[in-house]
């Protein structure tokens, strides 16, 4: 939709004609996925929308668009469709109607203010050079014409909202790469033995992902246990590179959850003394009441101590103390993986951005051929930085395809 709205205006700009833009969608109605970002309320971007927030394998290809479209740019972009914008923790921005409806609304009536031709319930199965024109073919045989094409299929994530990755053969045809997808900004599968029976506790804290027990990334904010493994947006900020890393093959993988991230070593060993003097007789299982959730606190004193649960508090040594002190600021979990497509809200990698030109999104393979958003390797945090890289994509996409096609006589 984005991609329309600017190749419509840059038509405006460059031509007396009536813009011939046509928007295809396989769903029975646009922006479907659009509708479940941001737990409905639509994060549109980020105060702090930078090029170290985005991943692929060519991650500083996004720079030369980020610079282009900030953060206010895409905000002006909303503004003139007439969505008032809000800013919220951590400098998330959103829809002042916190509801991702309204922005799908003004999307849509700025579709048909500029005459863009939605073409809904049709899905694109080839598109095939001819010539100075492409021949796009549907699977309800009908077949059309264009001078230029943008590819925005979006990745393989969350497939039941519309994107399932089929899209990635209209650019694999032209002979594009395809870099594996993996699934991102998704629950984490750890050792169920330590998570499962502590599903349901949520902390905050921070996490700490370790590979071959080195300190790879930290992220703070609520960690939740499941049955499976790990989930919270702290969690789901590395599940990337969980995935990525894992099949890659690099080795063990670990996850040191922080549960008291506002005390260092020493302060820790000091309270645990402070408590077991003060609380000398309550037995082991009640030493953290009101410090920490009665299971988690269970947990760390059967992994990291040598006496029943029914012993008494004074009982602990100081090498006890100290244990349990590094282990409340560096619980450990061994993580096996992430789960599938069908829970992540990201696609990591995609159409390979090397073969692209960085300014233009067009293809380096095909002239007047262009991709934008998920269906290309770049892939952002939580926060809004993936809807960030579809307007500023689709943007830029929109805008170089329509003086392509200007150019070639559109």
């Amino acid at each position: 939709m984005t991609a329309a709205l600017s190749a419509a205006q840059t038509l405006r700009e460059h031509s007396d004609l009536r813009p011939r833009i046509a928007l295809f969608e396989r769903n029975d109605r646009v922006g479907k996925k659009l509708l479940t970002t941001g737990n409905g309320r639509c994060n549109l971007t980020n105060r702090n929308v930078a090029p170290n927030k985005y991943h692929g394998t060519y991650a500083e290809f996004c720079l030369p668009i980020l610079t282009r479209y900030s953060t206010d740019k895409i905000l002006t972009f909303f503004e003139d469709l007439g969505v008032l914008t809000v800013e919220l923790e951590e400098g998330k921005l959103y829809p002042r109607t916190l509801q991702a409806s309204s922005v799908l609304d003004a999307l849509r009536y700025s579709l048909t203010e500029n005459t863009i031709q939605l073409i809904s319930d049709t899905r694109i199965q080839s598109v095939r050079r001819n010539g100075t024109l492409f021949a796009l073919q549907s699977d309800t045989h009908d077949s059309f014409v264009a001078r230029s094409v943008i590819v925005s299929c979006g990745g393989a994530a969350a497939p039941s909202s519309g994107s399932d990755g089929s899209g990635y053969c209209l650019l694999t045809d032209f002979s594009h790469t395809l870099i594996p997808p993996l699934p991102s900004i998704v629950q984490v599968k750890a050792d169920t033995s330590v998570c499962k029976p502590l599903s349901g506790q949520k902390i905050t804290g921070t996490a700490t992902l370790y590979v071959n027990k080195q300190p790879k990334r930290k992220e703070e904010g609520e960690i939740l246990f499941t049955d499976y493994g790990l989930s919270g947006p702290a969690i789901l900020q590395l599940s990337g590179l969980i995935a990525r890393g894992i099949q890659a093959k690099e080795g063990d993988f670990e996850i040191g959850i922080n549960l008291m991230p506002e005390y260092d070593l020493q302060s820790c060993i000091d309270l645990i003394l402070t408590r077991t003097a003060r609380f000398a007789e309550r037995p082991l299982e009640d030493l953290f009441t009101g410090v920490l959730g009665k299971r988690i606190s269970t947990t760390l004193i059967k992994r990291n101590v040598e006496l029943p649960l029914k012993a008494c508090a004074s009982s602990l040594t100081y090498r006890d103390i100290r244990g349990l002190a590094s282990a409340i600021l560096d619980f450990r979990i061994q993580v096996q993986g992430t789960l599938g497509f069908a829970q992540a809200q990201v696609t990591a990698g995609g159409i390979c951005t090397e073969e692209f030109d960085p300014t233009s999104l067009e293809s380096q393979i095909v002239p007047g051929l262009f991709a934008c958003g998920e269906v290309l390797d770049i892939d952002g945090d939580c926060g809004g930085y993936n809807l960030h890289w579809a307007w500023a994509s689709g943007l830029t996409a929109g805008n170089a395809a329509a003086a392509y096609g200007f150019g070639a006589g559109l």
